[in-house]
């Protein structure tokens, strides 16, 4: 008999490890998340104001007529990105400053959760599933010519929206598959 009561201790002792284990990488993940979204607000600001200089690069704005781009679309939803950035950073931060106190388990309604997970999803598509079109057309509109319009900075802007393009194929496949 003694030997179950040292069995139940250890295993005890190597929960409590496994916790705080799985605590500090938690809170790695976290630190290099907030690293990350940091990197990501000053590159937006930089797209911003690159699309901003557009709205007065002459070059640009006879381009445009024919094909119209939504510059202030683009720059709307640029704020919106680092407005939820800089909230996401927020509870990321408050995330890492109390994990000492986190506890487990879930408290909500499945059917909810659901319900408010295919809205976003849906939201998602409809501005982002835009934002992609309006960079599509944007880059359309841009020639090498064009000094003012030809910034290196456009081709982040790019890159942002085959990153929202193949997330947006994400989030299709996830909702086919709920």
């Amino acid at each position: 008999m003694p030997p179950k009561k040292t069995m139940k201790k250890k295993s005890s002792n190597n929960n409590s490890m496994n916790n705080l284990l799985v605590k500090n990488n938690f809170q790695h993940a976290l630190g290099i998340s907030m690293f990350v979204l940091l990197i990501m607000i000053i590159i937006i600001g930089f797209i911003i104001h690159y699309l901003n200089s557009l709205k007065t690069c002459p070059c640009f704005q006879v381009q445009n007529i024919m094909n119209r781009t939504n510059l202030d679309y683009l720059i709307i939803i640029e704020i919106v990105s680092i407005v939820f950035y800089i909230l996401l950073l927020i509870h990321l931060f408050y995330m890492y400053t109390s994990m000492s106190s986190m506890r487990g388990g879930n408290g909500n309604s499945e059917s909810l959760m659901m319900f408010f997970t295919i809205l976003l999803i849906f939201l998602n598509f409809l501005i982002y599933g835009y934002f992609v079109f309006f960079v599509y057309k944007l880059a359309e509109n841009i020639k090498h010519d064009c000094p003012c319009a030809a910034h290196p900075v456009r081709y982040l802007l790019y890159i942002q929206a085959v990153v929202v393009f193949i997330n947006l194929l994400f989030l299709l496949v996830g909702l086919i598959n709920m």
